[in-house]
Protein backbone atom coordinates (compact mmCIF):
# COMPACT_ATOMS: atom_id res chain seq x y z
CA UNK A 1 0.00 0.00 0.00
CA UNK A 2 1.44 3.35 -1.06
CA UNK A 3 1.38 6.20 1.40
CA UNK A 4 -0.34 9.41 0.38
CA UNK A 5 0.50 12.93 1.48
CA UNK A 6 -2.49 12.75 3.85
CA UNK A 7 -0.91 9.74 5.56
CA UNK A 8 2.29 11.73 6.05
CA UNK A 9 0.65 14.93 7.29
CA UNK A 10 0.79 14.11 11.00
CA UNK A 11 3.35 16.77 11.94
CA UNK A 12 3.33 20.43 12.95
CA UNK A 13 0.17 21.98 11.40
CA UNK A 14 1.93 25.31 10.71
CA UNK A 15 4.73 23.55 8.81
CA UNK A 16 2.23 21.42 6.91
CA UNK A 17 0.32 24.57 5.94
CA UNK A 18 3.55 26.23 4.75
CA UNK A 19 4.44 23.13 2.73
CA UNK A 20 0.94 23.06 1.21
CA UNK A 21 1.18 26.73 0.20
CA UNK A 22 4.69 26.19 -1.15
CA UNK A 23 3.59 23.30 -3.38
CA UNK A 24 0.43 25.16 -4.47
CA UNK A 25 2.52 28.12 -5.58
CA UNK A 26 4.99 25.89 -7.42
CA UNK A 27 2.05 24.31 -9.24
CA UNK A 28 0.93 27.81 -10.31
CA UNK A 29 4.34 28.48 -11.85
CA UNK A 30 6.10 30.43 -9.10
CA UNK A 31 9.83 29.87 -8.79
CA UNK A 32 11.10 28.22 -5.60
CA UNK A 33 12.01 31.48 -3.86
CA UNK A 34 8.72 33.16 -4.65
CA UNK A 35 6.77 30.05 -3.63
CA UNK A 36 8.62 29.89 -0.31
CA UNK A 37 8.01 33.57 0.45
CA UNK A 38 4.32 33.22 -0.44
CA UNK A 39 4.23 30.33 2.03
CA UNK A 40 5.44 32.68 4.76
CA UNK A 41 9.15 31.91 4.70
CA UNK A 42 11.49 34.79 5.53
CA UNK A 43 13.53 36.28 2.71
CA UNK A 44 16.58 35.51 4.83
CA UNK A 45 17.35 31.84 4.56
CA UNK A 46 14.63 30.80 2.13
CA UNK A 47 17.15 28.71 0.15
CA UNK A 48 17.83 26.49 3.17
CA UNK A 49 14.11 26.17 3.86
CA UNK A 50 13.50 25.10 0.25
CA UNK A 51 16.29 22.51 0.43
CA UNK A 52 14.70 21.11 3.57
CA UNK A 53 11.19 21.19 2.15
CA UNK A 54 12.13 19.46 -1.08
CA UNK A 55 13.74 16.56 0.76
CA UNK A 56 10.76 16.11 3.08
CA UNK A 57 8.75 12.95 2.24
CA UNK A 58 5.48 14.88 2.67
CA UNK A 59 6.47 17.51 0.09
CA UNK A 60 7.85 14.89 -2.30
CA UNK A 61 4.60 12.91 -2.15
CA UNK A 62 2.42 16.04 -2.33
CA UNK A 63 4.30 17.24 -5.43
CA UNK A 64 3.80 13.85 -7.07
CA UNK A 65 0.05 13.90 -6.32
CA UNK A 66 -0.40 17.50 -7.48
CA UNK A 67 1.48 16.86 -10.72
CA UNK A 68 -0.66 13.81 -11.47
CA UNK A 69 -3.85 15.82 -10.85
CA UNK A 70 -2.64 18.91 -12.72
CA UNK A 71 -4.95 20.38 -15.35
CA UNK A 72 -2.77 22.56 -17.57
CA UNK A 73 -5.78 24.50 -18.85
CA UNK A 74 -6.41 25.81 -15.34
CA UNK A 75 -2.81 27.01 -15.15
CA UNK A 76 -2.54 28.70 -18.51
CA UNK A 77 -5.18 30.35 -20.63
CA UNK A 78 -5.53 33.31 -22.94
CA UNK A 79 -6.06 35.82 -20.12
CA UNK A 80 -3.01 34.67 -18.17
CA UNK A 81 -0.98 34.73 -21.39
CA UNK A 82 -2.02 38.33 -22.01
CA UNK A 83 -1.12 39.39 -18.46
CA UNK A 84 2.24 37.63 -18.61
CA UNK A 85 3.14 39.09 -21.97
CA UNK A 86 1.97 42.53 -20.88
CA UNK A 87 4.31 42.42 -17.85
CA UNK A 88 7.18 41.58 -20.16
CA UNK A 89 6.25 44.32 -22.63
CA UNK A 90 5.96 46.94 -19.88
CA UNK A 91 9.20 45.95 -18.14
CA UNK A 92 11.53 48.94 -17.85
CA UNK A 93 14.45 46.88 -19.17
CA UNK A 94 14.38 46.89 -22.96
CA UNK A 95 15.36 43.65 -24.62
CA UNK A 96 14.60 41.33 -27.50
CA UNK A 97 12.44 39.36 -25.05
CA UNK A 98 10.27 42.43 -24.66
CA UNK A 99 9.88 42.83 -28.41
CA UNK A 100 9.10 39.13 -28.85
CA UNK A 101 6.50 39.29 -26.07
CA UNK A 102 4.85 42.29 -27.72
CA UNK A 103 4.72 40.42 -31.02
CA UNK A 104 3.23 37.34 -29.34
CA UNK A 105 0.66 39.48 -27.57
CA UNK A 106 -0.34 41.13 -30.85
CA UNK A 107 -0.80 37.73 -32.50
CA UNK A 108 -2.73 36.38 -29.52
CA UNK A 109 -5.12 39.33 -29.67
CA UNK A 110 -5.47 39.16 -33.47
CA UNK A 111 -3.88 42.57 -33.91
CA UNK A 112 -1.23 41.05 -36.15
CA UNK A 113 -0.63 37.71 -37.83
CA UNK A 114 2.45 35.86 -38.97
CA UNK A 115 2.48 34.87 -42.63
CA UNK A 116 4.10 31.77 -44.16
CA UNK A 117 7.40 33.64 -44.55
CA UNK A 118 7.45 34.54 -40.84
CA UNK A 119 6.65 38.21 -41.38
CA UNK A 120 4.31 39.93 -38.97
CA UNK A 121 1.57 42.02 -40.49
CA UNK A 122 -1.59 43.75 -39.30
CA UNK A 123 -4.74 41.66 -39.39
CA UNK A 124 -7.03 43.32 -41.94
CA UNK A 125 -10.25 44.78 -40.59
CA UNK A 126 -13.54 44.98 -42.50
CA UNK A 127 -12.77 48.64 -43.18
CA UNK A 128 -9.45 47.59 -44.71
CA UNK A 129 -11.15 45.00 -46.91
CA UNK A 130 -14.13 47.17 -47.93
CA UNK A 131 -13.02 50.82 -47.70
CA UNK A 132 -15.82 52.18 -49.88
CA UNK A 133 -18.70 50.37 -48.21
CA UNK A 134 -20.87 52.15 -45.69
CA UNK A 135 -23.38 50.55 -43.36
CA UNK A 136 -26.99 50.91 -44.56
CA UNK A 137 -28.64 54.09 -43.28
CA UNK A 138 -25.28 55.66 -42.49
CA UNK A 139 -24.47 59.21 -43.57
CA UNK A 140 -20.80 58.72 -42.83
Amino acid sequence: MALTSKDMANFDPALRQAYDKYVDNLMRGADKGEAAMRAGVSMNGWQEWVRGAETDPYVIQLMKERLEALNVHELWNDKLAVLTLRRIVENAVKSSDQLNAAKELNVLLNITEVDEAGRTRKVPTLEDLYPDSKPEGSDA
